[in-house]
């Protein structure tokens, strides 16, 4: 049965009994984003375009540490419950998506296979990070669920992905950081030096604070259409343009060791920024006029086509 809520968490993990080793209970797990993608329980974060992820027939493959099953089985009669529960982060919402009994059977049985469909993702935006959660329980002599079990995955919607997950704060906190309570977003670049670029994921480094008064419609107006598209893009430039601009406050010359996931790495190609003479000449023009950052991320974004086609 497939049940929707919405609700928050602190983002950390916390077992009863603080045994580490509940993470191997599903270690082996892994997604395959199509038929010809690598068997790989280590990789955690895809990124994803909404547009070929469905058609690419992807998959949950759930599969356990059969030490750890049998010794969480021994103590605890024999019974544990599963459930795999899908979060969107800018949202707040969660559905889960499948729920069932582990028992002594599910070591003849194998591993389960979960064909991810629209409809499991269908209550979110799709414009940011979602997770994947497989989570097993037991319940005490209290009905109280305890969590034994857990391994998260993180699918990167939208054309931001892996750059930033925005991250729901009260009107409050807009106001208090030199805003306003009617401040939509708030960017925010954790950056100490070039190495803040090269060295460090870009999700890491790019904070985007988003009204949660406003934020689950803000994202059902991105997810909505080719209009939805084109404010989509919009907000992307907006966070893109600060990094950028960043960037170019610390790195005079052309980064040329980074690391993959990283800022310079997802962006300077992307805006033909990759070669030095071609990163010294836009740079200049930058010192000269900032705002040819937020033109030229425009152009990363397809902002003119993609208005063309909202007007057809």
């Amino acid at each position: 049965m497939k049940t929707s809520f919405i609700g928050s968490e602190t983002g950390s993990v916390l077992f009863a009994d603080g045994a580490q080793e509940k993470y191997q209970l599903f270690s082996p797990s892994y997604i395959k984003q199509d038929a010809e993608s690598l068997v790989d329980p280590a990789q955690l974060q895809f990124d994803v375009a909404p547009e070929d992820f469905f058609s690419n027939a992807p998959r949950l493959v759930v599969s356990y540490d059969i030490s750890v099953l049998n010794k969480l089985l021994a103590q605890n009669s024999g019974c544990i419950d599963m459930a795999i529960i899908l979060k969107e982060q800018l949202s707040r919402r969660a559905t889960c998506i499948h729920e069932q009994t582990i028992d002594s059977s599910s070591l003849e049985t194998g591993n389960l296979e979960i064909d991810f469909v629209e409809d499991h993702f269908g209550a979110f935006s799709l414009t940011g990070d979602v997770y994947v959660d497989i989570v097993a329980t037991v319940a005490d002599e209290a009905w109280v669920k305890r969590l034994i079990g857990f391994k998260r995955f993180n699918l990167m919607f939208g054309i931001g992905k892996g750059l930033f997950t925005p991250i729901p704060k009260p009107p409050d906190f807009f106001e208090q950081n030199g805003a306003g309570k009617d401040t939509l977003w708030l960017v925010s670049l954790v950056a100490t030096g070039p190495s803040s670029f090269t060295d460090i994921m870009a999700s890491d480094i790019i904070q985007v604070f988003i009204n949660e008064d406003s934020a689950v419609k803000f994202g059902r107006l991105c997810n909505a259409g080719v209009a939805g598209d084109l404010l989509a893009r919009l907000f992307v430039v907006d966070v893109v343009s600060e990094a950028v601009s960043a960037l170019f406050s610390f790195c005079t010359d052309l980064p040329t060791e980074v690391i993959s996931g990283s800022i310079c790495s997802k962006l300077l190609t992307r805006m033909g920024l990759d070669k030095p003479e071609d990163y010294m000449e836009f740079r200049n023009r930058w010192i000269n006029n900032p705002s040819i950052v937020r033109a030229r991320v425009q152009d990363m974004c397809t902002l003119s086509s993609t208005a063309r086609t909202t007007t057809r």
